[in-house]
């Protein structure tokens, strides 16, 4: 509408620190929940296809990631996940007890932005039932 930009602009950071410490904070507290054992971090930038954690790993073949899908809601839901990936291979995906192997599809990216550090594929990941 009518705002000023630099109304604007103070909007503009004021919502991405608070992303940034909500993001923060559920991270630390599913750390707890899975005895601390691993660093997890929330990436930002899915919109374009970005995320450091996921594409670094995929560099280095033979790097396990683990992603937590997380439903906030009080109903189970089903949703496709998306992965940016850096290399094109075969991934296999598994749930968290490792013993069911899950639908994935890796795609080639679609970056029409074409925003600096995006990747070139994305793994799309069926998450089966998240309670």
């Amino acid at each position: 509408g009518t705002s000023k930009q630099h109304v604007t602009d103070d909007f503009i950071l004021r919502i991405d620190k608070g992303v940034k410490e909500a993001s923060s904070f559920a991270a630390s507290t599913l750390e707890g929940l899975l005895d601390g054992s691993m660093k997890l971090e929330f990436c930002q930038h899915l919109n374009v296809t970005t995320c450091q954690t996921s594409q670094a790993a995929t560099k280095d073949m033979g790097t396990d990631t683990y992603v937590v899908a997380y439903n906030a809601l009080s109903s189970e839901r089903e949703e496709i996940i998306s992965i940016p990936i850096s290399v094109d291979a075969t991934y296999e995906v598994y749930d968290a007890d490792e013993n069911n192997k899950m639908n994935s599809v890796l795609m080639p990216s679609f970056n029409p932005s074409n925003a600096k550090g995006a990747a070139s594929y994305v793994l799309y990941v069926e998450t089966g039932s998240v309670p």
